[in-house]
């Protein structure tokens, strides 16, 4: 018996070291697997009626869904705003000891549509409302130049909007008991699995937010969906719940309610693992799409000792330090014909009709061609970079400002305004988006952070296409013209790209490449 009892209290013992050993592992594993890199592929799919009657239901569905937590990031983010004000005043001066929930901007409060009923405002705020119990509370905030500005405070009343938008608003539970969504469309959100209704907050709303928080990105603000921009895919994050089938081109994606989706076009593509991490089904202009995404094992790429500067264009996508350059090749000016006659015919068509929606479809089928060639482009040139320079410099140009009309000017005599070049301006701007230079930067840096022995460094573009890349004589009239370059110093008559190239790679690693010199 005493053997017994020893042996088991050794186990005893024995057994937490066990455990936390199996945990190491596991945790192990895990680190290793996700910093894998990851591997997309985009598959044709091919789906049966019911299936696109249950995709056109769900994406219906989740439409108010993906509004509404929008809405809640928004609320949250003015009442961010509104309390950095008071902490950018104690910066200023930090004598006035301003508390941080001090609200430094005066507030009126008017009338607006019902709301439940609220616990947490203040005293004042609740006899305001008590008056009348049809009506709720919305604020009108005074800016400092006097001007009156109302936010987006549809849900003000909510007291924990960014909480609440990454962990409760897609669940069952609480969109019975909020009260912030009509009853028929909750009702339809609760025939979507829940899965798909977290995946479509986790993977498109707050992925797009963090981009749209980040300063780096320079990213528009998020639009809500419409009839007009609906929600065209479904995600689902969920490994487990993923069953592939290479045989037999099949996968189960978004559950058993949904079925199996057929697929073409795999081929040999994917040389990682053969089970998906994530995916989606996507609608688009020719039809839906099953995109996959892998970890997948990236062979190493050898040490070339090659340095580069790239300075993009528009005549010429992308000429290179070294002398050699990328042509552009216009994809958008290919296909301008054929949209010229669809748009014609459009125009003398009913709106709404059956021909109309025709004619719309060949239309959005032709800018979906001239985006896949154009992204294809995109990436064949940034895997030749990538795969034949170690590091890269590239202009760090803002193109959201580069693509801005034109101020408008009014004349002396303030009875109207003055020309200002906006339709030059336009032609212009239709130029730079379909060069896709902020496609290839992002191409760029994307797979340059999969191996480690590539660099990819953003330069300021400031002065690099007025400084002599010889001398450094820095001046406006260096540059003759757009094309041409030279030196009024020197005497360097260049190339305008290939001089701002020069001076990129100089600027961004300090000297030349000496295969350059």
């Amino acid at each position: 018996l005493s053997c017994y009892i020893n042996l088991f209290y050794l186990i005893g013992l024995v057994e937490p070291f066990f455990i936390a050993f199996k945990n190491i592992t596991y945790s192990m594993e895990a680190t290793t697997a996700e910093t894998r890199p990851l591997f997309t592929i985009q598959l044709k799919a091919y789906l049966t009626s019911p299936q696109q009657e249950l995709f056109e239901k769900w994406t219906n569905s989740l439409r108010p869904l993906y509004n509404l937590g929008l809405a809640l990031l928004y609320e949250n983010q003015q009442r961010n705003w509104r309390k950095k004000s008071a902490k950018e005043l104690n910066k200023i001066d930090p004598q006035l000891n301003i508390p941080d929930d001090f609200d430094p901007y005066p507030v009126e409060w008017h009338w607006t549509k019902a709301l439940p009923e609220c616990d947490w405002l203040s005293k004042e705020e609740n006899e305001v409302r008590n008056k009348d119990k049809t009506f709720a509370l919305a604020c009108r905030i005074v800016n400092r130049d006097g001007y009156f500005s109302i936010p987006y405070r549809t849900y003000w009343h909510v007291e924990d909007p960014k909480k609440i938008t990454k962990n409760n608003c897609y669940t069952n539970k609480w969109l019975e008991n909020s009260g912030l969504l009509p009853q028929w469309q909750v009702e339809r959100l609760i025939d979507v699995p829940m899965k798909v209704r977290q995946a479509c907050i986790m993977m498109h709303l707050l992925e797009a937010w963090k981009r749209y928080e980040d300063p780096k990105n320079n990213t528009r603000k998020l639009k809500f969906k419409s009839r007009r921009f609906p929600v065209t895919s479904l995600p689902y994050k969920q490994t487990e719940g993923i069953k592939f089938y290479p045989e037999a081109n099949d996968c189960l994606l978004l559950g058993k309610e949904f079925g199996l989706i057929k697929f073409r076009g795999l081929h040999n593509r994917n040389k990682g693992e053969i089970q998906p991490r994530t995916g989606s089904l996507a609608k688009k202009a020719d039809g839906y799409y099953l995109n996959l995404v892998f970890y997948t094992d990236i062979q190493p790429l050898p040490d070339n000792n090659n340095r580069v500067g790239i300075d993009p264009g528009i005549v010429t996508l992308l000429t290179l330090s070294n002398g050699r350059s990328v042509p552009n090749p216009r994809f958008l000016k290919q296909g301008y014909e054929r949209l010229q006659k669809l748009q014609r015919s459009l125009a003398r068509q009913e709106k709404g009709g059956s021909n109309w929606r025709k004619t719309q479809q060949l239309i959005a089928k032709v800018h979906k061609k001239i985006a896949d060639r154009r992204k294809y482009y995109a990436q064949k040139v940034s895997t030749h970079l990538v795969s034949e320079y170690d590091a890269i410099a590239i202009e760090d140009t803002k193109l959201v400002n580069m693509v801005r009309a034109p101020k408008a000017k009014k004349s002396e005599d303030g009875k109207g305004y003055e020309q200002n070049g906006r339709k030059r301006k336009a032609g212009l701007n239709k130029a730079i988006q379909d060069a896709g230079i902020g496609q290839i930067r992002t191409m760029l840096e994307s797979k340059a952070s999969n191996h480690p022995n590539r660099e990819i460094v953003r330069v300021n573009a400031k002065n690099t296409s007025r400084r002599c890349s010889r001398c450094g004589h820095t001046e406006k009239e260096n540059r003759e013209t757009q094309a041409s370059f030279k030196c009024l110093k020197c005497d360097l008559s260049i190339n305008a790209d290939l001089n701002a190239a020069i001076n990129m790679e100089m600027e961004a690693f300090g000297y030349l490449n000496p295969k350059d010199e």
